[in-house]
């Protein structure tokens, strides 16, 4: 999760979620250091910010799969259609964070 835009991963699973009849059961990793820190720099993201990065997309992530109008780094957005979620627990040893770290830059 700590690689892909919330949005992005958002509009995938609320598509997934309405093709299956909302029977999507989502599981998230924060990736691990399986070729070091490497490849996270590899695409503009240091491997020390995943955790943070995977706890801010999943604080968001249920109102943009929902369709809710969600503030993404002071820019307010909602995915249309919107799809049904589960009730959900989140589960996160950080807490919240009230700020998405900026998707790294394109090259």
């Amino acid at each position: 999760m700590a690689l892909r835009p919330a949005a992005w991963a958002a509009k995938q699973i609320a598509s997934l979620q309405h093709l299956s009849g909302g029977r999507v059961l989502l599981g998230v990793g924060s990736g691990g250091s399986v070729h070091g820190d490497a490849a996270w720099r590899a695409v503009g993201i240091s491997y020390a910010e995943r955790a943070q990065r995977t706890d801010a997309t999943l604080e968001i992530l249920p109102s943009l799969v929902e369709g809710k109008p969600t503030n993404v780094n002071g820019e307010v957005i909602t995915l249309s259609p919107s799809a049904r979620t589960a009730a959900r627990s989140p589960r996160s040893s950080a807490g919240p964070t009230s700020k998405l770290p900026a998707p790294p830059r394109r090259r």
